[in-house]
């Protein structure tokens, strides 16, 4: 689909759920010979990150015209859903809870233009606005692992698989979506109070471990909440660090400030007059990274590298990159099972993990 949008002079934008799914769909692109494809996902240094948010927004944004748009596309995970201004004319989205198929269908033929992707003024001449669902065939008596083994990667992010399976239920039965006529059909039929009750036996036993975690969450919450009333040197837990008392729900992510070596120092990987340090960084999955392997010197350089540091890098990992003999920057981490692996780091895929040895 993708391609063929790409052969006809459109563009089109594929939405995973999971960065390495997404780094995985631009290669399979490229292996299809599609050439112009931009990866986009929050696992980059902010830096980088934020120069493929510009190319982004100058290719498809509101203001991008034909020349811009024309047989290009982008794979990118959640960073498109909201915020930025984006317009594709045809979209790919792997299968997530159906607020979110429709907050990605905000992206979706956004402004009024002309067959070729110009802008114009009335209404859009693209035709009806066509949204793909990457979802395994709908089936009345799903196996426990039907969504599982399609997207190993996505049942993590999206556990409650009774709601998936709701979600393409409706939308196979819908065949359409109309907004805003459709929203409330299709927000309480996947999470309406009689919703859980259409869930096949086979998922409900998920449905009830989704449930548990969220009130044993709520209660988390609770408990970490700031009691303004008692300051906070009586608050419980006296409010420690981020790792003791999370901030947000869901998998804690660990800081890298991203270093490379320049002449025997560790410089920032972003080369800025100002925030070069912050524009270094980048967050990954805290069992990810729990520290760098590092000889003596290396970690006095890295030692003086945080005196430069306005925080002098007491909230993150600093990760100095080695660039070898095929260009790649790499850097030896151990993860939270202390087992050693190779964390690499390019502007075209951003940070990614592999059990390689490292090479001299």
């Amino acid at each position: 689909i993708i391609k063929e949008t790409a052969a006809s002079g459109r563009c089109a934008c594929w939405i995973r759920n999971t960065v390495q799914d997404a780094i995985d769909g631009m290669n399979l692109l490229r292996t299809a010979e599609l050439s112009q494809v931009e990866l986009f996902h929050a696992r980059f240094a902010m830096g980088d990150r934020l120069d493929t948010e510009d190319r982004v927004l100058a290719r498809f944004g509101e203001k991008s015209g034909q020349q811009d748009r024309a047989g290009r596309a982008v794979v990118a995970t959640q960073v498109v859903e909201q915020s930025l201004d984006l317009d594709f004319d045809v979209m790919v989205t792997d299968l997530a809870p159906v607020d979110l198929i429709i907050q990605r269908g905000g992206r979706l033929c956004r402004h009024a233009r002309d067959p070729n992707g110009n802008r114009v003024q009335g209404p859009d001449q693209r035709g009806t606005p066509c949204l793909w669902v990457l979802a395994p065939a709908f089936t009345p008596s799903p196996p426990r692992d039907w969504f599982k083994t399609f997207l190993r990667g996505a049942a993590a992010v999206y556990p409650n698989h009774g709601r998936l399976w709701i979600t393409v239920k409706l939308l196979s039965e819908r065949g359409k979506i109309e907004l805003p006529e459709d929203a409330r059909f299709l927000i309480e039929g996947v999470y309406g109070v009689d919703a859980a009750t259409t869930i096949p036996e086979t998922l409900a036993g998920i449905q009830a471990e989704c449930e548990g975690r969220r009130m044993a969450q709520a209660t988390i919450a609770e408990q970490n909440k700031l009691k303004l009333n008692e300051g906070y040197e009586r608050t419980w837990q006296n409010w420690l660090d981020d790792r003791i008392t999370p901030t947000r729900l869901g998998a804690d992510s660990v800081t890298l400030r991203l270093a490379r070596w320049d002449s025997g120092s560790l410089v920032p990987w972003i080369k800025a007059d100002e925030n070069a340090w912050a524009l270094s960084e980048a967050s990954v999955r805290w069992d990810t990274v729990r520290s760098v392997c590092l000889s003596d010197e290396e970690q006095k350089a890295v030692e003086t590298a945080k005196t430069t540091m306005p925080d002098q890098g007491r909230w993150c990992v600093v990760v100095p990159l080695r660039q070898v003999r095929d260009g790649r920057w790499l850097a030896k981490v151990l993860n939270e099972r202390d087992e050693e692996i190779i964390l690499r780091y390019d502007i075209e895929t951003g940070v990614t993990f592999d059990q390689s040895v490292c090479e001299e």
